[in-house]
């Protein structure tokens, strides 16, 4: 098999089947949420950095960046998802809906659906 070329080491990154963590941008930026913290890490020049910490209590449960790139949507553990702003480093707005843990986040375009683990599906566009 071959060897990785680059590791990253995330002690905090949760054992969790049911979370979706993770995820890698257009741009080769791979966002990781560990407990209430998303840190980003490029790729292409190994320099890491923390978009937020929004603690313990919201838990990070899912990561998606926007298609071009620009905007992460984060899941959390109290069913809120947040869409940031990664280039500014800021968070642009806060969408309810989910009463739970939020796993599942896909974007087509502009239009965002969230899953949560209250069974609902919510699309919106962002």
């Amino acid at each position: 098999a071959p060897e990785p070329f680059r590791i990253l080491h995330a002690p905090c990154l949760e054992d969790d089947f049911y979370l979706n963590t993770l995820d890698c941008s257009c741009a080769d930026v791979i966002a990781v949420g560990m407990g209430g913290c998303v840190d980003l890490w490029s790729v292409r020049t190994g320099r890491a950095q923390r978009l937020c910490e929004l603690g313990a209590r919201y838990g990070v449960t899912s990561v998606a960046w926007s298609p071009d790139g620009t905007q992460l949507a984060l899941g959390r553990q109290d069913g809120e998802v947040q869409l940031w702003d990664v280039v500014a480093g800021k968070r642009l707005r806060t969408l309810g809906g989910h009463c739970r843990r939020v796993a599942a986040l896909a974007w087509n375009g502009s239009a965002l659906s969230t899953g949560g683990r209250d069974r609902d599906i919510l699309h919106r566009d962002t």
